[in-house]
């Protein structure tokens, strides 16, 4: 996912090829240390002496063995990245594309298998130029003018013509080279070196240019001399040679900026700018940066995005206040940020957590200065508080700190983030009730906050206010925090826990607790983990396995008897994802359905109803792609970037799925104990739910 991004900028590609070619990390051994398969397919080793801690192996012959793994290739930097839902993307200056995280659509472009941790390789495309990556597909286009895109393909997305996933990329008939192309949550859309643009995919808001979806470009009549395309979750605006800009697609908030509320299948030329030299779009709003550097803006404005001084919608341009000296602007969903002539950057709009930066809450509908939280590329919440990973892999936290939670080192309530110290080279986090872990992208887990029954791993049993290292030998690559106990995926794909264990939860089979980590039994080729109260559960070869507290039923197997090792739950198959609150569980399935199981008293199983259930039952929703589970409730996120959440948090209760308002186009989803938060596309964080611990980064508090 894009939390993988600060890996792979550390990643060297532009060394010759070595003695041994590595394509995973189970490759790299050696007696009984685990490695990792560096982007130029040479093993490395963990190495404190090195500045990214890890080391090219010695025994190789190639040119780097022995030496430090390089932060930056000089002779082939990283030119471009692209997030896209669950996966990202980067293009080298060589051209060649890496793509790595989700990969249930096959949308990193290397064919059918399981996520990846790491970049791999996208086979058939050469020489890129640019690349964009969708909710869940991915293009590329390389020097001959070529567009080939991979991954799902429900809608048509791809633009071969079909409605069918491709795991290798695949080539987009277009009747000249293409420049530049743009990938929303259903549809593409190509420039092409005449200026005209191309479209193809899902058409529910006009967002295709056209009167109807097609699997195959289709012309967007009536553009010529394009220079520029923004492409979000249901609009779409083109900048022109001329300065103009024009707008199509989802015009009901009046982002199209032509003076109406109406959605527009045809391109409507933004009244007043003429000028424009920069372009981007939000979730319901869009801005143009014009040649005297000045920034106007017009959509929606409840949060004041569009930085006019107001509060109101806008269905034409208005001016940024204070801004006079602009070079770019770019849009978040609710917020819009500008880096100025002196390399500054200022932003303007929703501000309940400080995703502005000045070190309040409060929302600006004019410009203020970043001071610090910015850029980030995950988040993950706990029982009363919530943290998030920056782009240069350090790990922030805000919210209640009572236990020594958010690794600040004092025991305070956090209104801004915090850095934790000593966590910069951070690949993930996980929250629990009251303590955190975190995994460096060495494979080394650290954890700190509330120590009782072992559940920070380090021998100990006692607090500690900054994070302390597990005593854990094998590297990890993924994490999960229950309420009183924590596990951890190695790369051999094995299951390890440690903390309370009275209820089973550390599923080696007995009922006693663990200051450091053990083997979870009968668990092998574990593709995900994840951690409840006092249950845990695990993705393995396509089914959902679980162990531990069952008074509820939350371990599916139709009893309500604890059980101290994994089994699996029956009748639930193809799962690509599970989710665990505080005694239900859930899965979701190939299908886009989501099955839920255990406690039901708040609506937390999504079925309509309040009642437990020991076997799963369908939640009343599909077309999803990713869940979450907090304390009571369930989220999950659809294929268009859309949140719906079910059961009990914060002032809100309801038994079936409900939309939460003003979040098209999240990338990733999580849920703490009464609240959830949402990454979104430009990298600002949004939460909901009870915050009386202000654990939210984003609005102080959504009910919906």
């Amino acid at each position: 996912m894009i939390r993988a991004l600060v890996l792979a900028l550390a990643l060297g590609g532009c060394l010759r090829a070595p003695s041994f070619r590595c394509d995973e990390d189970r490759q790299c051994v050696s007696g009984t240390m685990n490695g990792f398969c560096e982007a130029n397919r040479v093993c490395s080793f963990s190495d404190p002496a090195c500045p990214l801690q890890r080391r090219y192996a010695r025994i190789s012959d190639d040119s780097v063995a022995g030496q430090c793994v390089a932060p930056v290739c000089a002779r082939d930097p990283v030119e471009e990245i692209a997030g896209g839902d669950a996966h990202a993307c980067l293009r080298r200056h060589s051209g060649s594309v890496w793509c790595w995280g989700r990969n249930d659509a096959a949308q990193l472009g290397a064919g059918p298998g399981p996520a990846r941790a790491t970049p791999v390789a996208v086979s058939e495309v050469a020489g890129a130029i640019t690349i964009a990556a969708g909710v869940a597909h991915t293009c590329a286009v390389d020097g001959a003018g070529v567009v080939r895109c991979w991954g799902e393909n429900a809608a048509g997305q791809l633009g071969d013509g079909s409605l069918v996933r491709r795991s290798l990329p695949v080539a987009v008939a277009l009747p000249l080279p293409a420049v530049e192309v743009a990938a929303g949550a259903v549809s593409t859309c190509a420039r092409t070196r005449d200026g005209a643009v191309w479209c193809w995919g899902g058409n529910g808001e006009g967002q295709l240019g056209g009167p109807a979806a097609s699997p195959a470009p289709v012309v967007v009549a009536g553009l010529t001399g394009v220079v520029q395309l923004a492409l979000r979750a249901r609009h779409a605006c083109a900048r022109l040679a001329t300065g103009a800009v024009w707008c199509w697609g989802a015009g009901g908030a009046g982002q199209l900026g032509d003076g109406s509320l109406a959605n527009r299948a045809a391109p409507a030329a933004v009244a007043e700018v003429v000028d424009a030299t920069d372009i981007t779009a939000g979730a319901l709003h869009s801005c143009a940066r014009r040649a005297d550097g000045t920034v106007w803006c017009w959509g929606w404005n409840n949060a004041g995005e569009l930085g006019d001084g107001a509060m109101v919608t806008r269905a034409l341009p208005r001016p940024v206040k204070i801004l006079f000296d602009a070079v770019a602007v770019r849009a978040g969903d609710h917020h819009t940020c500008a880096r100025r002539a002196d390399e500054s950057v200022w932003c303007w709009g929703s501000n309940g957590g400080g995703q502005l930066g000045d070190g309040t809450t409060l929302s600006f509908n004019v410009p203020v200065e970043v001071a610090s939280f910015s850029g980030a590329v995950g988040v993950t919440g706990g029982g009363a508080f919530s943290c998030g990973l920056k782009r240069d892999g350090s790990v922030w936290c805000w919210g209640d700190d009572h236990f020594g939670q958010l690794g600040s080192g004092a025991s305070l309530v956090r209104l801004v983030p915090t850095p934790v110290p000593t966590l910069a080279g951070m690949a993930s986090v996980a929250a629990g009730a009251a303590h955190t872990c975190a995994r460096r992208l060495t494979g080394q887990t650290l954890c700190w906050g509330a120590g009782q029954g072992g559940r920070l791993g380090d021998g100990s049993g006692v607090d500690r206010p900054s994070p302390v290292e597990v005593r854990l030998t094998p590297a990890t690559d993924q994490l999960a925090a229950g309420g009183e106990h924590s596990c951890a995926r190695s790369l051999d794909r094995r299951v390890w826990c440690w903390g309370r264990g009275g209820s089973g939860q550390i599923g080696d089979g007995s009922q006693q607790d663990y200051l450091v980590p053990v083997p979870a039994a009968d668990l092998q080729a574990v593709d995900q983990i994840a951690a409840g109260l006092a249950h845990g559960c695990a993705r393995t070869r396509g089914q959902a396995w679980c162990w531990g507290a069952n008074g509820a039923g939350q371990l599916g197997d139709g009893s309500h008897a604890n059980r101290g090792t994994p089994a699996a739950v029956a009748g639930v198959d193809g799962v690509q994802g599970v989710a665990t609150g505080a005694a239900h569980s859930c899965a979701l399935v190939r299908d886009g359905k989501v099955l839920c199981w255990g406690e039901g008293s708040a609506g937390q199983l999504g079925d309509g109803g309040a009642l437990s259930h020991d076997r799963p039952i369908p939640a009343a929703i599909d077309g999803i792609v990713e869940i979450a589970a907090g304390t009571a409730h369930t989220c999950a996120r659809d294929g268009a970037g859309r949140v719906w959440c079910w059961g009990r948090w914060g002032e809100t209760t309801t038994d079936r799925p409900l939309p939460i308002s003003g979040l098209a186009g999240t990338l990733a989803l999580t849920a703490g104990g009464g609240h959830a938060c949402a990454l979104r596309g430009e990298g600002g964080i949004m939460c909901w739910g009870a915050n009386e611990r202000l654990r939210c980064s984003s609005r102080s508090s959504q009910h919906s």
